[in-house]
């Protein structure tokens, strides 16, 4: 990958029902799977290691400027949510990352002084539709 291909974060967008803010981050948690013990009494040297049937699909946080006029998103909200990455040069449709999704932690601003106010909200993907990422679309 050449260096004229990489970009920074500005000029992406998240879309929740309920949820218009001003981003200042949004950062994925790393989907996983589970190793399963599949050791037996005969086994020696190391523990035996199986892959599990299913994957976690991970988080997506977002932080956004706080603003007390705004209603606050309840946790166990279930709803789309889709995360549009920056459009790059010479794209028509930039790549997203969408699925249904919960929302499972929401925490309001610290208070201080001389400092824009700053909140978070987590969504957990709940694996029932996607994530599913789509790449950008070049232009023709």
């Amino acid at each position: 990958m050449a260096i004229a291909e990489l970009d920074t974060g500005l000029g992406a967008s998240i879309t929740f029902s309920g949820l218009v803010a001003p981003w200042t981050s949004i950062e994925f948690g790393g989907q996983t799977i589970e190793a399963l013990d599949a050791s037996s009494l005969a086994s020696t040297g190391f523990i035996e290691k199986l892959v599990s049937d299913l994957a976690d699909a991970g988080t997506v946080t977002v932080q956004y400027h706080w603003d007390t006029a705004d209603d606050i998103l309840t946790i166990g909200t279930t709803s789309s949510l889709t995360v549009t990455f920056p459009k790059r040069t010479g794209e028509a449709t930039a790549a997203n990352m969408a699925g249904t999704a919960i929302v499972t932690d929401v925490t309001p601003p610290a208070l201080h002084r001389g400092e824009i106010q700053v909140g978070s909200v987590t969504f957990e993907w709940d694996g029932y539709t996607g994530p599913t990422y789509t790449k950008g679309v070049a232009s023709t």
